[in-house]
């Protein structure tokens, strides 16, 4: 019998456990990459703990639509689909990197929170969990 697996609950898992964990002051993040390599870290040891088939499929920084346009996490085959934004406690010169909006990030392309929302719009009308 072939075992079942859950991407998506195993991701809402990780994430929980991964602001646990700084929430209690056992890891810090300083950019993005930070929270991106303990959200990965945490996936594989929860799919090494549910013995979760190998190899384990977490990939990072992973073209799943176009190859030059990269997904933060992708889970599965390509099934959820994740993307990043991190704002540091300690902006430089008290002003933030994240933009909210698509014009006050200077456009397309620049990482802004509707940008990366527009994406998540898109991947789930393609049917994937994001």
């Amino acid at each position: 019998m072939e075992m079942v697996v859950n991407y998506n609950q195993l991701f809402i898992d990780a994430l929980k456990e991964v602001l646990d964990e700084y929430k209690q002051g056992d890891i810090s993040f300083l950019a993005e990459s930070d929270l991106q390599a303990h959200l990965f870290c945490k996936c594989i040891s929860l799919m090494k703990q549910n013995g979760f088939p190998i190899p384990f499929l977490v990939h990072a920084e992973s073209g799943v639509f176009e190859k030059r346009k990269k997904i933060d996490l992708v889970l599965g085959d390509n099934e959820v689909l994740i993307e990043l934004k991190f704002e540091p406690e300690s902006a430089v010169g008290g002003e933030g990197r994240v933009f909210a909006t698509v014009n006050s990030a200077g456009g397309l392309g620049y990482g802004s929170i509707e940008e990366d929302l527009q994406k998540i719009e898109q991947y789930a009308k393609k049917g994937k969990h994001a």
